[in-house]
């Protein structure tokens, strides 16, 4: 029989995974995405033993250098981004009208910070913070869903990582850019000017690090939505409505910042849905039996 993890193992965790971002960010400012495979592959090896059932806490553990590994393999393969392909699903969608244009044509307004620049970038930022806290909870509190959790987080992961090699694609900003569109500004960070000038520039410099062409699917989207048909069954009525607000808010949050199409948004959720319905639930039974001789 398989003892819980205490809250302290679950602490351990979570320090791994900041170790492990803290580690992939330095390679990635140095160009060299092989220390950031390393750093990946060594958190998966140097994963704590907890009563026999050490690996189980890697996937979530190390997905976070993992993803972001990820986008900068993704983005040395050299294929041209796709542009035009999301832009032309919003409009047949929206009746012509890009919905990132007409949103800030509405509610941006690029010399006041309003409450609700702040709530899109807490939002945004909920990305790099909820999926991992979720994991720790789980991972204290029922190693059997913290397991099933992971399955369908690094599903996820798996499925971004393919696209964004198969198909690079721009998100509304750098498209904006190339004159694709009507002016658009990428404003993920402005929530942070009004809580600290720093944050923000620090946010923005992280952001320019990454992999600036893969946005379909939208992983903020579909690990927000992972969160809220997970948990859905697992919390009590009165949560029900929050969770369904979080890829809700994420979505149009995205959309409105410019980071994200709505293509990409629905696409995200579509992965989501596969993995959950479809990869995962497969793989689970195939583990039950295995489950109750132990």
């Amino acid at each position: 029989m398989v003892e819980r993890p205490s809250a302290g193992v679950a602490g351990v965790a979570g320090v791994a995974v900041a170790v492990e971002d803290a580690a992939w960010l330095g390679a990635a400012r140095s160009g060299d995405a092989a220390v950031a495979s390393a750093t990946v592959v060594g958190s998966v090896a140097a994963s704590p033993a907890v009563d026999g059932a050490d690996t189980s806490a890697s996937p979530c553990v190390s997905d976070a250098g993992r993803a972001s590994f990820t986008r900068v393999a993704a983005d040395s393969f050299g294929y041209a981004p796709h542009f035009t392909t999301m832009i032309d699903f919003d409009k047949f969608l929206f009746f012509g009208e890009a919905p990132t244009v007409w949103l800030q044509d509405r509610i941006y307004d690029p010399d006041t910070v309003h409450w609700w620049d702040v709530c899109f970038t807490f939002i945004y930022t909920s990305h790099f913070i909820v999926p991992f806290a979720v994991a720790g909870v789980l991972w204290a509190r029922s190693r059997d869903a913290f397991v099933k959790f992971s399955r369908r987080f690094v599903t996820l992961s798996a499925a971004g990582l393919a696209t964004y090699i198969a198909f690079p694609a721009a998100p509304p900003w750098m498209a904006s850019e190339q004159g694709l569109l009507p002016p658009i500004a990428r404003s993920t960070a402005r929530g942070w000017e009004v809580v600290n000038l720093h944050a923000a520039e620090s946010f923005s410099k992280g952001q320019g690090i990454v992999n600036l062409v893969a946005a379909v699917p939208s992983l903020h989207a579909a690990f927000a939505m992972l969160t809220c048909l997970f948990l859905w069954s697992r919390v009590r009525w009165y949560w029900r409505p929050l969770l369904a607000l979080y890829p809700l808010a994420m979505g149009f949050s995205l959309v409105a910042t410019g980071e994200h199409y709505v293509f990409d948004i629905l696409l995200g959720w579509t992965y989501t849905v596969i993995a959950v319905l479809v990869v995962n639930r497969v793989a689970d039974r195939m583990h039950a039996p295995a489950s109750r001789q132990d």
